[in-house]
């Protein structure tokens, strides 16, 4: 039989990688029945040193961006050795954009949404080379020509099962200690046009059952002993009672560990003393959420659902039940105004005066993405354009000032170095909450840590001189840190 590979594009060499979830999904199914799966994640290990040549085909992964170009790379490198080798794309990308995709030469197949059953289909059919025309979710070239066929129907995400961890060498990947990642739900049930989340997932919310959940923490928890882990759902907490189950089940196992998870700050006001209390019991002392803007207009252009004075009421209770927030923020919406733009950095400030140990992981650059309801009003109003091929699609960065084609080019510095030095103080509180063995974890050795420390000390003075007195003209300094940044982390 031949083995089939799956593939994680990304920088080579990276120190502060996560568990690769979306190919540890996809080969559970096929490992189930019977297949030779291996799993190469380009992060940390070198994709030129594997042999393609035997293989049944090469599933590629990708968000859009960076990991395009990265799967690029991947692809051509593939397509040279063995250019008869089928190059199979999904992930979040190929999902929203398949014509795309598809139309590259390095691309043979798409699989479009949940990947787990349609690629199990899919690799039966092609293992006894059979047609596969009749598999719903899929997007294919033939004779020249684009075809796709219907969506693909959601999975049962009870059936999934504990994921095969063995498959990847997870001696690489060393934050997992405190910062194991999970997902227990998919989708979100509320209406933000700038969200590209119901693009992938619909605006359906669908979870695991409480027991479910605390059977995979369990396993997780008794075979790697992480600290920490981090539920990766879009919005964990849609139904309380689940989350009243799970907190109340975790209590009495007393594994005596941290999680983080995703709220929405308008939920929080609606909890009562009891219910905070048990969340905090259990050992969610982290949450985030979305802020998205201090302007209230702003919050309603995009459906958000939740006002500013909803913002700060979360902001206090977090103080009160000693949970700190985990807040993003963003500007460059179409129709923004200065005095919203303004409302917004303030909020920042009101946050930090109520609660500075909050952590504010970013006051982002809008980035529209493809398949939203905000992305189509763009293309329709504003006559906004999304790259049209893959190699564009690997060039293209999310919270870049280029995207934000609306704004007059003078205003667009003024929000890059707004992003830039909020990212900043972002970074230098965390580096301050670590102990040193985190960030050694994080940095890959005693020197590079040491270095990490200093060099955004260095940083310091200037971004919060700049923060303060809003000096947001030429942030040359903050873009040569934001360069050293994004490479160590293997970002764009």
């Amino acid at each position: 039989m031949k083995k089939i590979i799956l593939v994680f594009p990304g920088p080579y060499d990276v120190s502060d990688v996560n568990i690769p979830l979306s190919i540890l999904h996809v080969a559970k199914p096929l490992l189930d029945n019977g297949y030779n799966v291996q799993l190469v994640d380009s992060r940390i290990e070198d994709f030129r040193q594997v042999e393609y040549k035997n293989a049944l085909y090469v599933g590629i992964s990708s968000m859009s961006g960076i990991q395009v170009y990265h799967g690029l790379e991947t692809a051509k490198f593939i397509r040279d050795q063995n250019p008869k080798i089928k190059l199979i794309w999904g992930g979040p990308h190929p999902t929203t954009i398949p014509d795309d995709v598809i139309s590259s030469f390095y691309a043979d197949i798409v699989v479009r949404g949940e990947g787990e059953k349609t690629l199990l289909k899919l690799t039966k059919r092609l293992e006894k080379d059979e047609p596969f025309n009749d598999i719903s979710g899929l997007t294919f070239k033939k004779e020249g020509k684009i075809f796709s066929t219907p969506d693909s129907k959601s999975i049962d995400l009870n059936g999934v099962g504990n994921l095969p961890y063995h498959l990847l060498k997870m001696d690489r990947y060393p934050n997992i200690i405190d910062k194991f990642e999970y997902i227990s739900s998919k989708g979100c049930p509320h209406p933000c046009t700038f969200c590209s989340d119901a693009a992938n997932c619909g605006r359906e919310w669908r979870a695991k059952s409480s027991e479910t959940v605390i059977s995979e923490l369990g396993h997780i928890i008794s075979t790697y002993e992480p600290k920490r882990i981090t539920i990766q759902d879009a919005n964990f907490f849609v139904s309380r009672k689940r989350v009243e189950e799970i907190c109340r089940a975790v209590i009495k196992k007393d594994w005596n560990i941290d999680f983080y998870a995703f709220i929405r700050s308008d939920y929080v006001p609606r909890y009562s003393d009891e219910m905070m209390v048990l969340i905090r019991k259990s050992g969610f002392k982290e949450l985030a959420f979305g802020a998205e803007s201090g302007s209230n207009r702003l919050l309603e252009y995009i459906k958000k659902q939740q006002k500013t004075d909803k913002i700060i009421t979360t902001v206090k209770m977090f103080k009160k039940f000693d949970i700190k927030p985990v807040i993003s923020l963003m500007i460059g919406l179409p129709t923004e105004t200065n005095k919203e733009l303004n409302q917004t950095l303030d909020l920042y400030d009101q946050i930090m005066e109520i609660f500075p140990e909050a952590m504010v992981n970013g006051i982002f650059i809008f980035t529209p993405f493809p398949g939203s309801e905000l992305a189509r009003i763009l293309i329709d109003e504003y006559n906004y354009r999304f790259p049209g091929t893959l190699e564009e699609w690997g060039q293209w960065k999310w919270s870049s000032p280029k995207n934000i084609t609306w704004v007059e080019k003078e205003a667009r510095e003024r929000y890059e170095a707004i992003y830039l030095i909020i990212r900043f103080l972002f970074v230098y509180k965390l580096l301050q909450s670590w102990s040193f063995w985190q960030l050694k974890v994080r940095c890959g050795s005693t020197a590079i840590a040491l270095i990490a420390l200093l060099f955004n000390k260095f940083f310091y003075p200037f971004a919060k001189t700049r923060w303060v007195n809003r000096l947001f003209k030429y942030p040359f300094e903050m873009r040569l840190w934001y360069l050293a940044y994004s490479r160590f982390k293997g970002v764009n």
